[in-house]
C-alpha cells in the first residue's frame, strides 16, 4: 500500500491561524515566566514569520479579495502615518509605528479572505487564554521572586514597580484591557456556539480580567455581561443566560481560591491593590486627575502643532515639550489624543473615518448573533483605548483592525473554490471571472504580493530591532557591573543593528565620556577622544527631536572641552523638554563652571513654574531641585549675597526635612532615606553661615 499524496494546500489551511494565537502576546514586553523569559523579539519575529507564510497560502486561495471597502478607510490612514516618516520628532518610534501597520494589514487581509473566519478567532481565543495563564502564573511564582532577576531596562522597571501580573504586556491595565476586548469572543463560543471547552476558557480569561486590577477593563465587562444576559433572554435562550452566570461566577471563585492558596507575601501587591480598587475612594479621583494632567499637557502639544503632529509613534517627544512637571508618561492614555498628537488634526481625522465607516457597516450586519458579539468585542477595545494608552500596543491594535475589518466586507459579492458550501458562487459572475483574464489574475496577486514584500521587510526590521534591544540590555548590564569596555561594545552593536534608535547612541556617547573621563593613559585617552567625536558626529546628523539625544550630546562635548557645542546642545535640550530640573541643573552647573554667574542666576530660575508639580509624591525627581537650590545659594554667595544664600539654603533645608520634594537613587530609581541628604544640606547652611 502506497503512501498517501499529502495536500499541502488544505494541510496550510491548519496553519493559517497561527499568527492570530499569537497576537495576544504582542504585548509590547518580555514574558517572563517563573526563571524563563522569552524575549519579545523572538515573539513579535515568529508572528511575522507566520504571517508571511499565512499571506503567501491565503493567496493561493481561489477567493477573489474581498477587502476593497476596508481599503477605502484605511488607506487614508495608512497613507498620514506614512508621510509622517518625513517630519516625524523621532524616526525609530515612527518605525516601530508603521511595523505595526503592516502586521495590521498582513493580519486583515488572511481574515477577511479566509472560508472560515471562526477558526481565527478560536485561535484569538485560545492565544487569550493562554496569556491569561501565563499572568496567573506570574502571581503565583514571579512576584515577589523574580525582581531582583532583571538588572536594567523598561522591563525590569516593570516587574520592580509592581506586584501585579500583565503577562507579556507592558502595564497590568493594559493586559487587563485585552482581556476585556476578547472576552465576549470567548462568551460567544462557550453560551451562543455551545461549545463546552469554551466555558473554562472563559473562566480563566475571567480571572486573568481580575488580577489585572483594571477597574476600566473590569467595568466595561460587567457592562457587557450585562448586554449578553439581556440580549439572551430576549432570544429566550435560558441555558444561554445560565452558562454566561455560571462562567462569571466559576471566574471568581477560581480567583479567590488562588488568593487565598499562594504562599506568605506572594500576593500582598495583588490582594492589596485589589481591596484598594474594591471601593470608591480617593485615589479613584487621583487616578482620573492623573489622566485629566496628562491630557491636559498633551492637548498643548497638540494645540501648538494641529496640523502635522509630531509624527506616528512619537508622542512622548512632542508631549515632553509640554510636560509641566508632573506625572511624566510615553502614552496619551486616550486614542483620540494619542493620533491628534501624533498626526494632526487630518491624522485624527482620518482615523475617525475608519471608525465612522465601521459603524455605518455595523447597523447592516448587528443582527446576526456572530456579530454582535464581535460588535461588543471591539466596543470593549475602543472604549478602554479612549480610557488608556491600549492602542500603543500591537495586540490590542491589530484586534481593533482586524475585528472591525469584517464588517466591511460584503459577503455576497465575494466567491470561492465550488466545493465551498459557506458561500455559494453565483454563475453568471463565475463565466465573467473566467474570461477577465490577465487583469483579474495581476489584481488578485497584487495586494498579496505587495504585503509579503512588506512583511518581509518588517521581519527584517523586527529582528534588527530586537538584537538592537538585546545588545542595549546586555550594554547597562555590562556598565552597572563597571565593565565599560564591554558595554561600549555592546552599545556598538546595538547601532550596527538598529542606527534609527537613538539609546544606542546616547548611551555609547555617555559610557566614553564616561571611560574618557577616569582614563589617565594619554595615549589611551586621546583614542577614546577620537572614538567619541566620531559618535558624536554621527549623533549630530540625525534630524530628531530628541532632548535626551541633545543632553548626552551637551555632556560629552563639556568633557571634551568644547563649551561652545556644549551650551548649543544643552540649550536645546532643554527647549525640548523645558521642565526638566535634570537638565536645568547641569546649565546652571556648567555656567557656574565657566564663571558666568549671572546666566547661572538666570536659569537657576527656570524650574519655577513647575515645582508646584514637583512636590508630587509621583516624582522621584526632587533631587533635582534640592541640587538646583543648592547651587542658587553659591551663586548668591559668590555674588556677595551672604545674607540671600543663607535664607536660601535655610529654605532648602527645611523643604528637606518637610520631604516636600521626594528624592530618589539616580541608578535604581529608588526613594532613598532623607537623613544622610538633610546632613549635608545642614552642613552647607552651616557653610553660608
Amino acid at each position: 500500500m502506497g503512501l498517501k499524496r499529502i495536500d499541502l494546500y488544505r494541510l496550510s489551511h491548519l496553519f493559517l491561524p497561527l499568527p492570530f494565537f499569537l497576537i495576544p502576546f504582542l504585548g509590547g514586553n518580555h514574558l517572563s515566566l517563573y526563571y524563563v523569559t522569552i524575549d519579545k523579539f523572538w515573539i513579535e519575529s515568529t508572528f511575522v514569520l507566520f504571517l508571511v507564510f499565512a499571506v503567501l497560502f491565503q493567496s493561493r486561495n481561489k477567493n477573489l479579495f474581498t477587502g476593497k471597502t476596508v481599503l477605502y478607510f484605511f488607506i487614508p490612514f495608512a497613507i498620514i502615518n506614512l508621510i509622517s516618516v518625513f517630519y516625524t520628532w523621532n524616526i525609530f518610534s515612527t518605525m516601530n509605528e508603521m511595523n505595526t501597520l503592516i502586521w495590521i494589514a498582513g493580519s486583515v487581509y488572511i481574515f477577511i479572505n479566509a472560508k472560515k473566519r471562526d477558526v481565527f478567532l478560536y485561535a484569538l481565543v485560545l492565544g487569550t487564554v493562554l496569556s491569561a495563564i501565563c499572568a496567573i502564573a506570574q502571581s503565583k511564582f514571579l512576584f515577589p521572586g523574580l525582581v531582583e532577576t532583571f538588572k536594567g531596562g523598561t522591563h525590569a522597571d516593570m516587574v520592580r514597580a509592581q506586584a501585579i501580573p500583565f503577562s507579556s504586556f507592558l502595564h497590568y491595565n493594559v493586559f487587563g484591557g485585552f482581556m476585556c476586548s476578547v472576552l465576549p469572543l470567548a462568551f460567544y463560543f462557550g453560551a451562543v456556539k455551545k461549545k463546552w471547552i469554551y466555558m473554562p476558557i472563559t473562566a480563566l480569561i475571567i480571572v486573568g480580567l481580575i488580577i489585572s486590577t483594571s477597574r476600566i477593563a473590569m467595568g466595561l465587562s460587567f457592562l457587557a455581561a450585562v448586554y449578553f444576559v439581556v440580549s439572551t433572554l430576549k432570544n429566550k435562550d435560558f441555558k444561554g443566560v445560565f452558562s454566561i452566570v455560571a462562567v462569571v461566577l466559576t471566574g471568581i471563585a477560581i480567583t479567590f481560591v488562588l488568593l487565598q492558596t499562594g504562599k506568605a507575601g506572594d500576593f500582598r501587591g495583588l490582594t492589596g491593590e485589589l481591596e484598594k480598587k474594591a471601593h470608591v475612594t480617593r485615589s479613584e479621583v487621583k487616578t482620573l486627575n492623573t489622566r485629566t494632567e496628562i491630557w491636559k499637557n498633551g492637548f498643548a502639544a497638540f494645540r501648538a502643532n494641529p496640523l502635522t503632529g509630531y509624527g506616528a509613534g512619537a508622542f512622548e517627544y512632542g508631549y515632553r515639550k509640554y510636560f509641566d512637571g508632573g506625572i511624566y508618561t510615553k502614552h496619551a492614555h486616550t486614542v483620540i489624543l494619542k493620533y491628534g498628537v501624533e498626526l494632526g488634526i487630518m491624522g485624527l481625522l482620518c482615523f475617525l473615518f475608519y471608525v465612522t465607516g465601521f459603524v455605518y457597516f455595523l447597523r447592516k450586519k448587528i443582527k446576526t448573533p456572530e456579530f454582535q458579539f464581535i460588535g461588543v468585542s471591539i466596543g470593549c477595545g475602543f472604549l478602554f483605548g479612549v480610557l488608556d494608552f491600549s492602542f500603543d500596543m500591537p495586540a490590542l491594535v491589530i484586534t481593533f483592525f482586524v475585528l472591525t475589518s469584517v464588517f466591511f466586507v460584503d459577503e455576497k459579492n465575494k466567491t470561492t473554490d465550488e466545493t465551498d458550501k459557506d458561500f455559494p458562487v453565483n454563475a453568471d459572475f463565475k463565466v465573467r471571472r473566467e474570461h477577465a483574464g490577465f487583469g483579474l489574475r495581476f489584481k488578485k496577486r497584487l495586494i498579496p504580493s505587495m504585503l509579503i514584500v512588506l512583511l518581509v521587510c518588517s521581519l527584517l526590521f523586527t529582528n534588527k530591532a530586537g538584537l538592537a534591544g538585546k545588545s542595549i540590555e546586555n550594554g547597562i548590564l555590562m556598565e552597572e557591573n563597571g565593565f565599560f569596555s564591554n558595554a561600549y561594545q555592546s552599545y556598538r552593536d546595538a547601532i550596527r543593528d538598529m542606527p534609527a534608535n537613538n539609546e544606542g547612541y546616547i548611551r555609547a556617547a555617555a559610557v566614553l565620556r564616561r571611560i574618557y573621563m577616569v582614563e589617565p593613559d594619554t595615549k589611551n585617552k586621546n583614542s577614546i577622544k577620537k572614538a567619541l567625536n566620531a559618535c558624536l558626529e554621527i549623533i549630530n546628523r540625525k534630524s530628531d527631536k530628541d532632548s535626551q539625544l541633545y543632553f548626552a550630546n551637551g555632556l560629552c562635548y563639556e568633557t571634551l572641552g568644547e563649551n561652545r557645542a556644549a551650551e548649543d546642545f544643552l540649550l536645546r535640550a532643554v527647549s525640548y523638554y523645558p521642565s526638566a530640573a535634570e537638565y536645568v541643573s547641569e546649565i546652571v552647573r556648567f555656567y557656574i563652571k565657566g564663571g558666568d554667574l549671572q546666566k547661572a542666576k538666570q536659569w537657576s530660575h527656570a524650574i519655577d513654574p513647575y515645582l508646584e508639580k514637583y512636590k508630587s509624591a509621583k516624582n522621584p525627581k526632587g533631587f533635582y531641585v534640592y541640587r538646583i537650590k543648592d547651587m542658587a545659594a553659591e551663586i548668591e554667595y559668590r555674588l556677595g549675597n551672604k545674607r540671600g544664600a543663607l535664607v536660601i539654603a535655610e529654605q532648602n533645608l527645611h523643604d528637606a526635612e518637610e520631604g516636600r520634594y521626594v528624592i530618589s537613587d539616580i541608578k535604581t530609581g529608588k526613594v532613598v532615606p532623607l537623613e544622610p541628604f538633610k546632613n549635608y544640606l545642614k552642613g552647607r547652611a552651616d557653610h553660608f553661615k
